[in-house]
């Protein structure tokens, strides 16, 4: 049996080895006390340093370590150097779009581009007109005019291939002013070849109005070039042209005077033998033509003095043609040719004098023979005499602005004014 002394010292040296074994536990632990806990990945995002309240919170939230492991973190994460912001990479290319740099065209000049050197003119200046009605402002507005420049000039070239060279003439004007300067050079060459093309092929003989078709696409063609000078001033080939459409507008003018005026005398003799003949209508037919003829003379094509011997051949035709009618109690068709008469008569007061007492004789025999029809609507419907009486004091203000006065027309004014008088008692 163990002594009291054996006892202690057993007790002694079993506590030594667990002291020991604790230590060296300590020291170097065999195994962890809880399985490593895995790194979370970093977001795409600047790491920032890890700072105290940072620990304080992720110390609320995980579970404790180690003393030790704590402060090593936190000393390596204070040491560590922020990590850069990375750059988002550009995004890759769609299938099929555009890329964003140069900016897509507002217009579309490419496929007009491609469609015109297919030779197919038509759909060009079909789409390239429905573009440019469309949305030329917004190629104006978002600066990029010279879209719109382009495209004028492509549906230019596609009207003169198809024969329109009066649209191909103001497309290519339209170019030149929209173009921005670098580009204008080109469109001006197209405008010159356009205005040259007319200025060296007139119409045909088989045109029956060659001769003023001429002389208007002449102008056309000046009017052009004027404008485009505007903007290029001194252009040596504009100039050029200009001066040549001068000349043929010159030499064009002059033989539409020599043919409108042969042509002019052919009619108004014809008409004379037809108000001779009693045919009315034959005569103003020709007489109305005649006018059309002398109108259309451009100023200057013919001396003052041709020009007045056209219009007094002219006052002749309608007075006689009025007056024949006036004579055949034809009062109402009388009026049309003999207004005209009255404005062709100019200051001559011979003219006048004739025309005026012709047109007295038509408006008051008018007013006598629609007297008694009105009369009897009085009795019957008033309201259909007032329409009529309404009509002919139309017809007689209508005279007071074309040259007679309310002296002239007296007596017609006054049974107007008794008619009045009459209806409105009746009311």
């Amino acid at each position: 049996m163990l002594t009291e002394e054996a006892l202690i010292l057993l007790a002694t040296l079993g506590a030594s080895g667990l002291l020991a074994l604790g230590v060296a536990e300590l020291a170097w632990p065999s195994a962890p006390r809880r399985p490593a806990r895995r790194a979370r990945p970093l977001p795409v995002a600047r790491v920032e340093p890890l700072t105290s309240a940072s620990a304080t919170a992720v110390a609320e939230i995980e579970p404790a370590e180690p003393a030790i492991e704590v402060e090593r973190a936190v000393e390596t994460a204070s040491d560590a150097t922020p990590a850069p912001i990375p750059e988002i990479p550009p995004r890759p290319p769609i299938a099929g779009a555009e890329p964003e740099t140069p900016r897509p065209r507002v217009l579309p000049v490419d496929t007009c581009l491609a469609m015109y050197k297919d030779g197919r003119f038509a759909e060009v200046v079909s789409l390239g007109s429905a573009a440019l009605e469309v949305h030329a402002r917004l190629a104006a507005v978002s600066d990029r005019p010279h879209e719109a420049a382009a495209l004028l000039d492509l549906v230019g070239l596609s009207k003169r291939e198809l024969g329109d060279r009066e649209g191909a003439r103001d497309a290519f004007r339209a170019a030149v002013l929209d173009a921005e300067p670098l580009a204008r050079a080109g469109y001006v060459q197209h405008l010159v070849g356009a205005v040259e093309e007319v200025v060296a092929n007139p119409p045909g003989p088989d045109d029956a109005d060659a001769d003023g078709a001429r002389v208007r696409e002449l102008r056309g063609c000046a009017a052009a070039l004027e404008e485009a000078l505007a903007v290029v001033p001194g252009d040596p080939d504009l100039t050029s042209a200009q001066n040549a459409v001068r000349d043929a507008l010159t030499a064009a003018c002059e033989e539409l005077a020599a043919a409108s005026s042969a042509e002019i005398g052919q009619l108004t003799a014809q008409a004379i033998r037809s108000v001779q003949d009693g045919r009315d209508g034959e005569a103003l037919e020709a007489l109305e033509r005649a006018e059309q003829l002398a109108g259309a003379l451009p100023d200057g094509a013919v001396a003052d003095e041709r020009r007045e011997e056209f219009e007094r051949r002219l006052w002749w035709g309608y007075t006689k043609v009025g007056l024949r009618r006036v004579e055949l109690e034809n009062f109402d068709g009388a009026l049309a040719p003999l207004f005209r008469a009255i404005r062709l008569g100019g200051v001559d007061e011979d003219r006048l004098t004739e025309t005026r007492s012709a047109l007295i004789r038509a408006l008051g025999g008018l007013v006598e023979a629609r007297w008694p029809a009105i009369q009897q609507l009085v009795v019957e419907d008033v309201a259909g005499a007032r329409a009529e009486l309404e009509k002919l004091s139309a017809v007689l203000r209508g005279a007071t602005q074309r040259g007679l006065s309310q002296d002239d027309l007296g007596d017609a004014f006054e049974r107007i004014v008794h008619l009045e008088q009459v209806l409105s008692h009746s009311a």
